[in-house]
């Protein structure tokens, strides 16, 4: 590629026309932002596939079903891909496009980057794109369109093939909707839009939905609610009460109730719904509504009749309820009705789901059965209405494809286009005279060209046709009932508009967007009884549209509030508005009939008036009342104009008709039609409009003039008044007259006349005051009053801010003023106060308040509601109502409030009335009330702070508590501790009973004898597995209500083997326990005796406990210990078989399902588990076919117990404990492909300064620390490995796949379906890695994972697949979520370590009486999510299966059907092969298919692997049952395959650290041994004699006071504290599965899945990929979604790096400690040394008379003692070596060999002057080996060598001056090509073409080359070697014979009691050959 010497500057005089040459390969950018045309012409004309080959692809306009039937390439999933740089190629294209229909596609990740950067490679002259998947393979440019187009066919084609098996898989009891949906997959296109129903979509996004259990989308359910509101028009009973909204209602309502009621104004849109409810009386409003918390749909219903609010919730629960919506529903009903509505709850009638997905079809049919009585939804009937849904939504496509606008068009795009354009929205009007609102939401079209104007209003034909379809379609009516009322209601226009003045008809086609404007659902029909006028017939085919003031078109009849009342002049007006004239003003004449003027229309006259102003006026009515009225606003300032002449106090309303409020008589006048002065003027000659001035004048406004747009100071249909009021205006007298109630003599004649003299008795009682004082305003008149009050400390309001006063004095903002001024601008705001507060009082008082009313003022006589003119005044005051609608802060916002609103004096006044003072008054008056903490407490205690915080409040409330009761003198009985003081007394006393007493001395703590109590209510356990086991197991599921699957989880621990003799107090007698056979019943003391008498043998005594656990997989229930056994450490795999059995089977009998078996990685657990499978009365077996046609399938068995199947499950955490122990084995050396892995890539790894792992992982290491095998397989590991080591490929893939199978257990996110994905893919890729090593001549002893490793992979992988379908097709009725992490033997690791920390070495009898005590611990480990740190060293195991934090239980309880599975391995399939392409290796060079003429593959062992010949139960089903799902079979005959010879014979202990290796005494048994030793010590000096009667006394002494303090761990009590746990339980069971609303599972029919055999590919080109760039990004982006938390946070981050290397890097001169930490040292360790040191000074003190002690004894002379193990160990090495030299070179020599003395030591050593030709070995040294019976040249890469001890392991060395101390050498081996030429790709491995590496033990490596004799060539594949080297090689290659036949006599093991001991090779290597 060529380099970028300029960029492309994008002018507008760049040339159109297209030159090759002045843009290809002219070293420009490519611009990929405004790119020329001719660019784009000529990128489209490279990309577009020839026309003769076009039929490649399928047509689009090819059916859904002919799709199906269409063949298409596959897209293989890809992990691993090239750099996208190196895949385009300035060579022409090698390959025809015919090769294309047969290849598969590129994975997706490389296309879109192909898209990407095509532009910039084009321009650097491209040719063809590399298809880097086959040697020297190019193909076309338009390749890649291609592949584009194929990608987008292939999925919709997969998709609706899934479609196609639902549809098979449920349509049994459906089939005639069935055949219905496929006769529309036969019509409809496969690559159509979907305009239908208001969708603005294709088929493939909406259709196929419905025909799967995905969930539905806002399109959908927008979709059917259109589809309810035509079913509605055509009922004409309920078209006329019922309203269907859709998603956009909701969405309006929310968003107006996020408005501050200051700013409040309901939008258009709402405005619309408020006149339905009101104006035209509908009763009923229907809704789907979103649950964006729970993902969840609802169906709610308001009624207006009933003034209720109802919801129906599918899944019934409190977390899915639509609150929030209800709540927002709320605020715009109290807004905009004036109340609040019934909240009923969950009483809408509706179905219930049992899934997670049904949520949106149970929505529809809720709405369907409110209103027309559909039958409601069941969990049966869930798939039946997912296909009749499907068949509306295909028969709207249907009918708008012939009706529509796409019809008429051949452009796909076009016809879209021009369908939106045609397609309204909106889906009803109120009736046949209007047509609701197609709203612009652009009120500013400025930036709109002319030309888009005109395509937006269209043609008279497409105008009609958007009327009429849409009529049609919304309303879905006859004809002849609604479509032609619709259109002859509506005059249409036959013209564009020319200027903006005039009013653009938009199409309202929904788009995907939040702003569109819907579904108001209501009749066409006349609900009121109008007629419909009729146009003209000239008219019909025109519309005349209009818009509002903010350009929205606009058809609201009104914009006054319906609830208030109308004055009668409004209606008088509204009256006789056609009988006024219409040339009573000039400024009368309308806006519309100018235009008309204009535009040349002509009108039919009518009778009421035929001149030009009649009609124009008359045509202005009816578009004031019809809601087409705009208002112009040069018009309406003139009108505003002369209306101020007239009244400057006037204000205006602007509704359906106008009104003008007129100031001297308070009365509204309405104007005859808009722009009309007319009336208002006769008005006020009537009431002598003199220019007085009324006495009561409304406050001033400070908020700007009135405007007519609807903007500051006019919002829409409000009513203002101007800002001045002129000076000098009086009232005439009759005003005064009126207001102060003064009574004429007419008035005294009239009411004389009406109540005559003799009516009047004499008893008349005294005579009311004429006169009451004023209230104000209260509650009475604006109910808000009192929450104002309670808000505000104001003393007043309506006054200008300070703001603008400062602004107005000085000019500055008000903080920068100084006090004097800010003193002016406060006086000056308190003088401009409208009103005053008047908080006692709760009423608010008019600062020019009248005081005094006249009584015959009053209204209704009232007195105690009295206010006077001026107040009333105010409270119609806008400012006013805004101030009192103001919502009250939250209670923790009012400590910002302003200082001169905090009145303190009144507040300490208070406190003391309250006898609060102490709280708010501090010690002097400079202490502030909150400087107290203890205030702060508790305010912070009232707000809810400390919540979290129960232990500590708990212990506040208690001594609370105390001291009342100590006030009254009460006692201390009943008191309540509160339950999480309970829990934390529990956990103090159990770990510190010393600290939990001091404790009890400050707090007010339980007893400890209450604690015990508690602990004691817990069950023991049996002694034996028996009923009471079972009874246990029972009690605890009744009691927490749960009936699902349960994990059985089993391990063993140490335990100190001791005899106890234990109380039962269920069967009344003592029984001697902790022997091997059992426990012994004792009748006395003599019987005891004798018992004990025979059983002194040690091995009577039990030194194991087994122990089982229960599980309820559920998050937060601790399991329960079911089961403990004491047993000898030899028991076989037969006998413990026996009772992991016996449990399984007595649950099973009590229909306890235990859905899972776990254990850790033993061969004798995994022995059990083989038997317990074998040995189940028949197995459940499920088959997953092989992506790859005769390739054997993996089959999955499960042994089932009473009907129950049980999964054979391993720890996931052992196993990545396993696979990194693997890793780190000097027993073996990793090969994969062209690339080894081993100790030394990780421990480099961990030495760089940035590395993400700690030096303590490789150093020093702990095989059993959970954290540190994390830490490895972390994603930040993967990444970093990948940054800087990209050559290690093996380890790359390596730590990706198999981290991937712990994470399919462990991750609490991910679906099950990927969780499967991920299993597969690590068995493929096990299998492929086993294959490959067949096909290269490996041992899979040496090159492979161990055994052991082997087969735990293996039976995780099973176990996974097997919870799958247990799950899925076996737990009955009622589904659960399946937590893969909580079926582990976890729980029993964590039940150990709770026991050590209570005793260190406990006997059987202590842990039956630690069992109450460590449930509690398990309990508060499962309450408090108490996890050790992640980032810990070497601390062994680490807990967190109780830790569900992000877990997402509903995902988890969907799980895959047979053809998902299917398809996940098929794509596992694919990632594993990208996996080994990426290690050089294709595989299909080393599988192949299997065939009766060839023998089967080697591949992983599977479960048949676990048995003998002839004991395999499940052979004869897998036989020829490849086709099967399911199968139960019966064991009657058994057979298995063996696994490869070459493991037989290997011995690896160190590659598994579960076998049965020594494990270290206890500090129990050392003691006792010395205890035991010391009973047959002769006699000592007195001194150490006394000394070690003392330590024996405190040893006795130690071990009773801990047996002591065991059995008194509490006795047993009433079951209180057992129920209350029980009921925790069950509450959380019921949370998790309502949290999971798992699917309900029924039988499911297996389909052939969709097979599609991938081309076989060609062998890859090594040095291609190689020398190639690949991107792994996508490896680490998988990793990162997969791990869990704790991987997360346990990597080492740079903060921690510098303190970690100082901390953790060994010293120079220091030896390294055996111990990870430094632990406390124990009272019995104290008793061991001591009397240790005693031994030790007796027997200093023997004297002798020889060696040493001579020497010691006699001159006084220190004696030299080892330096400890190390250095006794560093000794025996020594020794070791030289004799491994020794005997080197006495066989080399008997054998005759050339160069002996070189072949002795193989000139390994350190230099000087004797050895110049010696060196130390290490890594990169070439040398002369034997591998495969051939002599060869080898690359040392790694070291091993043994340590001191049996069965430990090889650790690696940097280097070695000693060939004797050498174990094993990892070599790179090339083979002599020509002379001295030797090559590395071996001819065996010619058809591999891969490298070959030798895991070699020290007797096969001869000697050691000098370095500078030898020198790689060609990229690693030649070796040039100098020629005296040469001669040595060939000498020793001629004497082949010789040199095996030497090998073979140092490798042979040496017969015990030889002088000189074999070499670690000599001991290994003889097992471990083939």
């Amino acid at each position: 590629m060529q380099n970028h010497v300029s960029v492309i500057e994008i002018h507008d005089e760049l040339p159109t026309v297209w030159v090759e040459s002045k843009w290809i390969q002219a070293g420009k950018q490519y611009p990929s932002s405004d790119t020329p045309q001719c660019v784009l012409n000529a990128r489209q004309r490279v990309l577009a596939i020839p026309p003769e080959y076009s039929s490649y692809l399928p047509s689009e306009t090819t059916s859904i079903l002919l799709l199906l039937a269409t063949s298409l390439p596959p897209q293989p999933s890809v992990l691993v891909t090239p750099q996208v740089e190196v895949l385009f190629s300035s060579s022409p294209p090698t390959e025809h496009p015919s090769i294309l229909r047969s290849r598969p596609l590129p994975p997706t990740i490389i296309l879109r980057q192909l898209q990407a950067s095509f532009g910039q490679a084009w321009f650097d002259g491209a040719q063809s794109i590399v298809d880097w998947r086959y040697k020297d393979s190019r193909v076309p440019l338009y390749a890649l369109t291609f592949w584009l187009e194929t990608e987008r066919a292939r999925t919709h084609q997969t998709v609706w093939h899934a479609a196609e098996e639902w549809m098979t898989r449920w349509g049994r009891s459906i089939v005639k909707e069935v055949d219905e949906a496929r006769d529309g997959l036969a019509v409809i296109p496969w690559a159509a839009d979907y305009r239908a129903l208001n969708a603005v979509s294709t088929v493939f996004d909406v259709l196929a939905t419905f025909l799967s259990d995905d969930w539905l989308s806002d399109e959908h359910i927008d979709m059917f609610a259109t589809h309810l509101a035509k079913r509605v028009h055509r009922n004409r009973t309920l078209a006329k009460s019922v309203v269907v909204a859709n998603l956009v209602f909701m969405r309006e309502v929310e968003a107006a109730a996020a408005m501050k009621p200051s700013e409040y104004e309901p939008s258009a849109f709402l405005r619309d719904y408020k006149d339905l409810f009101t104006t035209h009386r509908r009763e009923r409003l229907l809704f789907p509504v979103y649950v964006a918390s729970a993902r969840h749909w609802v169906a709610v219903e308001v009624n207006f009749r009933t003034k209720s609010i109802s919801y129906g919730d599918s899944m019934d629960s409190s977390s899915t309820a639509p609150q929030k919506a209800i709540k927002a529903l709320q605020k715009w009903l109290q807004r905009d009705f004036g109340r609040k509505f019934n909240d009923l709850g969950n009483t809408l009638p509706h179905g219930q789901q049992k899934d997670t997905s049904s949520c949106g079809i149970c929505t529809i049919n809720t709405i369907a059965h409110a209103l027309f009585g559909d039958g409601l939804f069941t969990h049966k009937t869930r798939h039946k209405l997912r296909v009749e849904y499907f068949n509306i939504a295909v028969r709207a496509y249907n009918d708008h494809t012939k009706t529509g606008p796409c019809s008429q068009s051949k452009n796909p795009r076009a016809s879209s286009e021009s369908h939106a354009a045609a397609t309204p929205t909106v889906l009803a009007c109120e009736d046949t005279s209007r047509l609701k609102r197609l709203r612009n939401e652009s009120p500013d079209r400025s930036d709109v060209s002319a030309s888009a104007k005109r395509n937006r209003v269209g043609s008279v034909s497409t105008i009609k046709s958007t009327i009429v379809e849409g009529a049609t379609e919304v309303l879905a009516a006859p004809t002849s009932d609604v479509d032609t009322d619709m259109v002859s209601a509506v005059p249409l226009s036959s013209s564009a508009p020319e200027s903006e003045s005039e009013y653009e008809l938009v199409s309202s086609a929904r788009l995907r967007s939040e702003d569109s404007y819907e579904l108001l659902s209501c009749p066409s029909s006349d609900v009121e009884g109008r007629p419909v006028t009729q146009p003209p017939a000239s008219d019909s085919g025109r519309i005349t549209p209009g818009s509002n003031a903010d350009g929205r078109l606009s058809i609201s009849s009104s914009d006054t509030d319906p609830m208030s009342n109308t004055s009668s002049d409004s209606e008088s007006a509204s009256a006789d508005s056609d009988s006024e004239s219409a040339s009573a003003d000039s400024d009368s004449e309308s806006d519309e009939s100018q235009r008309a003027t204009r535009h040349g229309r002509t009108h039919t006259a009518k009778a009421t008036g035929t001149s030009a102003s009649a009609v124009a006026s008359r045509r202005l009515r009816e578009s004031m009342k019809d809601g087409t009225f705009c208002v112009n606003k040069a018009r309406f300032a003139n009108f505003e104009r002369k209306i101020l002449k007239l009244d400057a106090s006037a204000e205006f309303d602007l509704g359906a008709s106008w009104r003008v409020y007129h100031s001297v008589c308070s009365s509204w006048v309405a104007c005859k039609e808009a722009y009309s002065v007319t009336r208002f003027r006769d008005h006020t000659k009537h009431c002598g409009t003199s220019k007085s001035r009324r006495t009561c004048n409304p406050p001033k406004k400070l908020d700007g003039k009135v405007k007519p747009d609807g903007r500051k100071g006019q919002p829409h249909g409000s009513r203002h008044r101007t800002e001045a009021v002129p000076a000098g205006v009086t009232h005439t007298m009759d005003f005064y007259a009126k207001k102060l109630g003064w009574k004429s003599k007419a008035d005294e004649h009239k009411r004389d006349k009406a109540e005559p003299a003799a009516t009047v008795k004499a008893s008349e009682p005294a005579q009311e005051p004429d006169s009451v004082p004023c209230g104000g305003i209260t509650k009475f008149h604006a109910p808000n009053v009192v929450q104002y009050l309670r808000r505000t400390g104001a003393h007043g309001g309506g006054a200008r801010s300070k703001t603008v006063i400062a602004d107005e004095l000085y000019g500055r903002p008000f903080g920068e003023l100084n006090d004097a001024q800010r003193l002016v601008v406060d006086r000056q705001q308190r003088q401009e106060q409208r009103w005053r507060n008047d908080h006692i009082r709760q009423a608010i008082f008019a600062v020019d308040c009248k005081r005094i009313i006249p009584r015959h003022l009053l209204k209704h006589g009232s007195v105690e509601n009295a206010i006077c003119v001026c107040c009333s005044s105010v409270n119609n005051w806008k400012r006013t109502k805004t101030a009192l609608r103001v919502p009250a802060p939250d209670p923790e916002h009012y400590k910002y409030l302003n200082y001169q609103y905090r009145n303190e004096n009144l507040g300490h006044l208070y406190a003391r009335t309250a006898g609060l003072q102490d709280l708010l008054e501090g010690d002097n008056e400079s202490d502030s009330p909150l400087d107290s903490p203890f205030v702060k407490f508790a305010v912070g205690v009232h707000q809810g702070k400390y919540d979290d915080h129960r232990v500590f409040l708990d212990m506040v409330l208690g001594m609370v508590e105390k001291e009342s009761r100590d006030t009254r003198k009460v006692g201390m009985q009943n008191f309540n501790h509160g339950p999480a003081l309970r829990e934390f007394s529990n956990v103090a006393l159990v770990h510190s009973p010393e600290l939990y007493r001091f404790f009890s001395h400050h707090l007010v703590l339980p007893n400890p004898r209450t604690i015990k109590s508690e602990q004691a209510r817990i069950p023991r356990l049996s002694i034996d597995i028996d009923d009471r086991t079972f009874e246990l197991a029972v009690n605890y599921t009744a009691s927490v209500h749960y009936s699902g699957p349960l994990s059985l989880s089993c391990d063993d621990t140490k335990l100190h083997a001791a005899l106890r003799t234990y109380w039962d107090p269920e069967k009344q007698t003592h029984f001697v326990i902790g022997a091997v056979d059992g426990p012994k019943a004792v009748a006395d003391a003599e019987e005891l005796r004798k018992l004990l008498s025979t059983m002194n043998d040690p091995k009577v005594k039990a030194v194991k406990l087994r122990l089982w656990c229960l599980q309820i997989p559920l998050p937060n229930i601790p399991p329960l210990i079911l089961a403990a056994k004491a047993i000898p450490d030899n028991l076989d795999a037969p006998t413990l078989c026996v009772h992991s059995r016996r449990l399984i089977m007595g649950l099973a009998e009590r229909k306890i399902h235990v859905a899972s078996y776990a254990c850790d990685g033993t061969e004798t657990e995994r022995s059990v588990q083989r038997l317990i499978t074998s040995q189940s009365p028949r197995q459940i077996v499920h088959t997953i076919k092989h992506p790859i046609e005769g390739m054997s399938n993996l089959s999955i068995a499960i042994p089932t117990y009473h009907g129950l199947p049980t999964v054979m499950i391993q720890d996931n955490k052992h196993g990545l404990k396993t696979a990194r122990n693997n890793l780190y084995s000097g027993a073996r050396l990793l090969v994969t492909g062209n690339y080894t892995m081993g100790f030394q890539d990780v421990r480099d790894v961990a030495f760089r300064d940035d590395s993400p792992l700690f030096i303590r992982d490789v150093e020093k290491l702990d095989r059993q620390d959970d954290n540190a095998a994390s830490r490895l397989f972390s994603a930040t590991t993967l990444e970093h490995v990948i940054g800087n080591y990209p050559e290690q490929r093996g380890l790359i893939v390596y730590l990706f796949t198999l981290a991937d199978l712990h994470d399919a257990y462990q991750n609490r996110r991910i679906s099950h379906v990927e969780r499967v994905r991920m299993v597969l893919r690590v068995r493929y890729y096990l299998d492929i890695w086993k294959a490959f090593l067949s096909h290269a001549r490996y041992s899979t002893s040496r090159y492979f994972i161990s055994r052991e490793a082997a087969d735990i992979m293996s039976i995780l992988i099973d176990g996974f697949m097997g919870l799958i379908f247990v799950y899925r097709d076996h737990t009955g009725s009622q589904p659960f979520p399946l937590l893969p992490w909580l079926h582990s033997s976890e729980a029993c690791e964590h039940v150990f370590g709770e026991c050590r920390k209570l005793l260190k070495d406990f006997t059987y009898l202590d842990f039956l009486f630690m069992v109450p005590r460590v449930s509690v611990l398990l309990r508060t480990a499962m309450t408090f999510k108490q996890t050790t740190n992640a980032k810990a060293r070497a601390s062994g195991y680490a807990h967190t299966y109780f830790d569900t934090a992000g877990a997402d239980l509903a995902r988890l309880a969907v799980f895959p059907t047979d053809a998902e599975i299917s398809e996940a391995a098929q794509q596992a399939w694919s990632e594993a092969t990208s996996l080994w392409n990426y290690l050089d290796i294709a595989p299909a060079d080393v599988l192949r298919p299997l065939s009766a003429a060839q023998p089967p593959i080697s591949r992983l062992p599977g479960i048949s692997s676990w048995f003998a010949p002839g004991q395999d139960p499940i052979t004869n089903a897998r036989t020829g049952s490849d086709q099967a799902s399911v199968t139960v079979v019966a064991p009657e005959r058994y057979g298995g395959d063996t696994s490869d010879g070459s493991d037989s014979g290997q011995s690896d202990s160190e590659s598994s650290e579960y076998d049965s290796e020594p494990e270290p005494q206890t500090e129990v048994a050392e003691l006792q041994g010395l205890l035991d030793a010391e009973e047959k010590t002769p006699l000592r000096p007195g001194h150490l004699d006394d000394k070690m009667f003392n330590l024996q006394c405190a040893a006795i002494a130690l071990a009773l006071d801990e047996t002591d303090r065991i059995q008194n761990l509490g006795g047993l009590d009433d079951d209180e504290e057992a129920e209350i746990w029980a009921e925790e339980d069950s509450l959380n069971i019921q949370r998790a599965l309502a949290a999971a609303a798992a699917s309900a599972t029924v039988p499911i029919i297996e389909l052939p899945a969709l097979q599609i055999a991938p081309e076989p590919t060609v062998p890859l080109d090594g040095s291609f990929a190689r020398d190639s760039a690949f991107d792994c990004s996508q490896l680490i982006e998988i990793r990162r979604s997969h791990e869990t938390e704790r991987a997360k946070k346990g990597v080492r981050t740079r903060t921690t790096r510098a303190r970690d290397l100082d901390a953790e890097k060994p010293q120079d001169g220091q030896p390294q400690s055996d111990s990870a930490d430094v632990k406390d040292v124990t009272p019995r360790r104290i008793i061991i040394r001591e009397m240790a040191a005693i031994i030790r000074e007796q027997q200093d003190n023997v004297g002798t008379t020889t060696g040493l002690n001579r020497a010691v004894r006699i001159q006084n002379q220190p004696a030299t003692k080892p330096a400890g193990n190390a250095a006794n160990a560093d000794l025996a090495a020594g020794q070791r070596a030289a004799a491994v030299v020794k005997r080197r070179d006495k066989i080399f020599t008997e054998n005759k060999l050339p160069y002996v003395q070189a072949l002795s030591d193989a000139l390994v050593a350190k230099p000087n002057a004797k050895q110049a030709k010696h060196d130390l070995l290490t890594a990169g040294h070439y040398g002369v080996v034997v591998d495969d019976g051939r002599v060869l040249i080898g690359r040392v890469f790694t070291l091993y060598s043994r340590t001191a001890g049996k069965g430990v392991a090889h650790a690696w060395q940097r280097d070695s001056a000693n060939i004797g101390r050498v174990s094993y050498i990892a070599v790179q081996v090339y083979e002599p090509r020509l002379r001295n030429h030797f090559r590395a790709v071996l001819g065996s491995m010619g058809h591999l073409q891969v490298f070959r590496f030798a895991h070699i033990p020290s007797s096969q490596f001869l000697l050691r080359l000098p370095p500078s004799s030898c020198v790689v060539r060609d990229d690693g594949r030649s070796l040039e070697v100098e020629l005296p080297a040469f001669k040595i090689f060939d000498d020793l290659a001629r004497a082949l014979p010789r040199v095996l036949a030497a090998i073979k006599q140092l490798q042979a093991r040496r017969k015990k009691g030889q002088a000189a001991t074999a070499g670690a090779g000599a001991e290994d290597s003889a097992a471990e050959s083939d």
